[in-house]
């Protein structure tokens, strides 16, 4: 079979985001949606240009591709990103059930994209530290650098970004646009660099080259020179004091299944506090409940707009 050429192509200079049918366009741009930040103005524009290109020939609305949707109460643990691609397990609800979803997501790990496993590891943390299971263990503190808790070492985590920049022969414009981000993390000040936003898309950028380039297969060997870390356990080091604290901060919205922090939300007091006003009336939204009680109890539509609001 001949290779597509690469016009074929969203992202012609990486020959990425295939864009040569309906199907590979739609998927191609809901993975470019999550992943266009990483990107230059530049390049985005570029990269957006061929897939509006792409939606007129196909009939497609971009925007509808994209729209957020809330899950349903979780029924069960779903690890992927695309419906076709789904990896889906039993939901948590025995220590059984940790070790087994702790193995299933380690294992997996190797082959998918750290985001991608984010919210299940994630979950897995919430249901271990509300239970007497025990989490300082090996398994879990990886867990948990897949969850994104914790924070790494600067010096570590700026060597471990361009260490792959000096393992590989980039596209001119990727290799442009990398050594920008470089510089300017090297230049950023520590309260900036150690925030979770900047360590995440950090982590983000180096899990996208491994996985382009199969460095992930030599994570823990020695390469150029010295070992190869992966991008969470580089990024999201921690202790297990860290650990522990972080996971009694998780706060798990079961009407739109997502785990939110309860500081995150007691900084934002006076939003949330506005919000209840809002939507309810309520001049004392709290009362003798605890704002993340009552954060936790929201319906669906509710939880859903709560969100949209402390985002905007």
């Amino acid at each position: 079979m001949e290779p597509l050429d690469k016009s074929c192509f969203a992202y012609q200079g990486c020959r990425k985001y295939p864009i040569h049918t309906k199907e590979a366009a739609s998927t191609s741009y809901r993975t470019f949606a999550g992943e266009k930040a990483m990107y230059g103005k530049e390049l985005r524009d570029e990269i957006q240009a061929n897939f509006d290109k792409a939606a007129a020939f196909h009939g497609l609305d971009l925007n509808s591709l994209i729209e957020k949707k809330a899950a349903a109460p979780r029924e069960e643990l779903v690890l992927g990103v695309s419906d076709e691609n789904a990896v889906v397990m039993n939901k948590i609800q025995t220590p059984q059930d940790v070790d087994t979803a702790v193995g299933f997501i380690l294992e997996k790990r190797a082959s998918t994209p750290r985001k991608s496993l984010q919210e299940g590891a994630r979950y897995i943390l919430w249901n271990v530290s509300n239970s007497d299971l025990d989490m300082d263990t090996a398994d879990m503190r990886k867990i948990a650098q897949i969850a994104g808790i914790g924070v790494g070492d600067r010096d570590d985590i700026l060597y471990q970004l361009d260490k792959r920049a000096t393992l590989l022969e980039l596209p001119r414009q990727e290799q442009e646009m990398f050594w920008k981000f470089s510089r300017d993390l090297h230049a950023m000040d520590d309260d900036t660099f150690y925030k979770s936003a900047t360590l995440t898309k950090i982590c983000d950028m180096m899990d996208e080259i491994d996985q382009l380039y199969g460095l992930n297969h030599y994570y823990g060997m020695t390469k150029g020179g010295s070992v190869l870390k992966s991008p969470e356990e580089t990024c999201f080091g921690q202790s297990f004091e860290h650990l522990a604290e972080q996971c009694q901060d998780m706060l798990y919205v079961p009407s739109i299944d997502t785990i939110l922090s309860k500081t995150a939300l007691e900084e934002r007091k006076n939003q949330v506090k506005s919000f209840f006003q809002t939507y309810f009336g309520e001049k004392e939204p709290f009362g003798d409940v605890s704002m993340g009680t009552k954060v936790a109890s929201l319906d669906k539509t509710t939880a859903e707009a709560l969100i949209e609001a402390l985002e905007g």
